[in-house]
């Protein structure tokens, strides 16, 4: 009796319908769901309530922003986001040092840019490249055992 070929499983089926959405923008409605929470963590900065989950959400974003950006769907220079790495992880070496979180103004206000860059690239850009920015994201957090410093060495 003949049998099918097995097939290797690989955790992940993507229907054709799927496969389809991944060369188009995000839907408003889910562009606002997953910026919100960017948006939230930046106004308690603002406020002068940043604590880890604020700053580890930073992190994110300036990363995400980044990695979308040099995918080639940015419009903020690479010194920009350079500045802002370097600050951030200022920040996060002055919170080991005095167990504070202090951000300055002009952090905050590069922030507030890459955020609404971040928002723009998630209308506009595809929605494959944001899952390949995220999956590596993912990835890097897996890797990283805590040391923030791992983002500043990734490859994009």
């Amino acid at each position: 009796m003949p049998s099918s070929r097995k097939r290797k499983k690989t955790g992940m089926v993507i229907s054709p319908r799927q496969n389809k959405a991944l060369y188009l923008p995000l839907d408003p409605a889910s562009v606002d769901r997953m910026a919100i929470r960017f948006r939230i963590a930046l106004e308690s900065i603002r406020q002068g309530r940043c604590d880890a989950v604020a700053a580890h959400c930073m992190v994110e974003i300036v990363f995400l922003t980044r990695h979308i950006s040099e995918a080639g769907y940015g419009l903020i220079s690479p010194t920009v986001f350079d500045d802002t790495e370097d600050a951030l992880c200022a920040v996060f070496r002055l919170y080991q040092a005095t167990g504070k979180w202090t951000l300055e103004l002009l952090l905050i206000d590069q922030l507030t840019d890459v955020i609404n860059e971040h928002e723009r690239q998630l209308r506009e850009t595809r929605l494959q490249i944001i899952v390949n920015a995220t999956t590596h994201l993912n990835r890097l957090i897996e890797t990283s055992s805590g040391d923030l410093d791992v983002f500043r060495r990734s490859p994009f």
